[in-house]
């Protein structure tokens, strides 16, 4: 009984400290997936290069939450644009590293709501998440992402097209 006490008191002090799991809510935005389409120009190889990486076309954003606290009522859109190579250039072994926009349009009770997010990522050897993972930090919209590639091989042809399936969360 003392011991049930103990951890009862314990576990008190840890959530009156701020301790203990902070789940993500609605009250702190909107919890987001999406797959699409990223193109890499010139593309990623044994060769170190510079270059921009862009959507292919809008990815469709299925969102959970409230967007500038508005329910939000369906799926979105997401567009991302950028320059890759920022910190050095980049090869397929030793990962990537960049920046970009990320261009949100979200259906809510209030109406479509459009947000503008700057991020930095880093993805590969350079985000210690593994080869194919990467995350990013942008100024609405944060989070990471897997990756798979879908054209070239980083051998004979520069890698120039993958498929990125993303989770984010929306800050209001």
């Amino acid at each position: 009984m003392r011991t049930t006490r103990l951890c009862f008191a314990a576990t008190l002090m840890l959530l009156a400290m701020g301790g203990g799991l902070q789940p993500a809510t609605a009250a702190e935005g909107a919890v987001c997936s999406a797959t699409f389409v990223i193109i890499l120009d010139p593309g990623f190889s044994a060769d170190p290069s510079t270059g921009t990486h862009r959507s292919e076309r809008p990815g469709v954003l299925n969102c959970d939450g409230s967007v500038n606290g508005s329910p939000i009522t369906g799926a979105g859109t997401l567009t991302d644009e950028g320059p890759y190579g920022t910190d050095d250039p980049d090869t397929c072994a030793d990962g990537t590293e960049g920046t970009g926009i990320d261009r949100l349009t979200v259906p809510t009770r209030d109406g479509v709501q459009e947000i503008e997010s700057r991020y930095s990522y880093t993805a590969g050897k350079k985000s210690n998440g593994g080869p194919f993972r990467g995350e990013f930090k942008g100024t609405r919209f944060t989070g990471s992402f897997t990756f798979r590639v879908l054209e070239g091989n980083c051998v004979t042809k520069s890698v120039t097209k993958v498929e990125l399936d993303l989770k984010g969360i929306i800050h209001d």
